[in-house]
């Protein structure tokens, strides 16, 4: 599904790290989506993205 290929992407570029970090795969959801739906999506999820912490 369109969902477990963004997270095997996320994983990937996670380097097998262990600690997981939920605003990259927002990054990476958000590129995804981008790339896939709307771009005002885009930026309602950046913007979201962006009130996390270490973002």
């Amino acid at each position: 599904t369109f969902t477990k290929s963004v997270i095997k992407k996320w994983m990937k570029r996670q380097n097998g790290s262990e600690v997981l970090d939920l605003c990259s795969l927002l990054k990476t959801l958000v590129i995804e989506i981008s790339l896939t739906f709307h771009k005002d999506l885009e930026n309602h999820l950046f913007c979201l993205c962006s009130h996390i912490e270490d973002c």
